[in-house]
């Protein structure tokens, strides 16, 4: 997906979502349970729907990857 419009077309559908971009809406009694960010830091996404407790999604990001 090349944006957060076309992250929230398929997110309906999907149980798990690897991605760059946060979907704009999380639809009541989607299957989505898991966002795995592809960046290692979502601080800036808090106010996104994804994480709205109601939503029961788990969102974890790439926080830690690129150490070496």
């Amino acid at each position: 997906c090349k944006s957060s419009a076309e992250v929230s077309a398929v997110s309906g559908n999907a149980e798990i979502l690897y991605t760059l971009w946060f979907p704009e809406t999380v639809e009541h009694g989607s299957k989505l349970r898991w966002v795995q960010m592809t960046s290692p830091g979502v601080d800036n996404k808090l106010s996104n729907p994804v994480f709205d407790p109601s939503n029961s999604v788990t969102v974890t990001s790439a926080a830690g990857c690129g150490c070496g």
